[in-house]
């Protein structure tokens, strides 16, 4: 009962987004069947492209697709993001060389300790 209902909902779906242009962006999955959920296939005469971010990598793409690698974030980076995130940029901008190297050494422990992952700072 469970596929069937899935199938309903594609069908539906289709129904909804029939002959528009749609980019579909699934981020942070974790498995083919997080995919499949949005795989109208046969189901559609609409255009429509999927963006995916992972962690993990696909022995065996979809014909099709295109993988693009993107590394972790480099010290500068990771504290950019951070100082972005926590609206510190100001700071930098504005205030004596002491105070931003103080806080510099600081968000790099920050940081470190998050393991320059984007997510894990944006949370912290």
């Amino acid at each position: 009962k469970v596929v069937q209902a899935i199938e309903q909902l594609k069908l539906d779906l289709s129904g909804i987004i029939d002959k528009m242009r749609i980019l579909v962006v699934l981020d942070d999955v974790w498995s083919h069947e997080d995919v499949e959920l949005f795989n109208l296939g046969r189901h559609t005469s609409s255009r429509f492209a999927m963006l995916l971010t992972t962690r993990t990598v696909d022995p065996d793409p979809a014909a099709g697709s295109m993988i693009i690698e993107v590394g972790l974030l480099d010290e500068n980076e990771a504290g950019r993001l951070f100082c972005y995130e926590a609206d510190l940029v100001n700071l930098f901008l504005h205030e004596a060389d002491i105070i931003y190297a103080d806080v510099d050494k600081l968000v790099c422990r920050i940081t470190y300790a998050m393991g320059n992952l984007p997510l894990a700072i944006r949370m912290a």
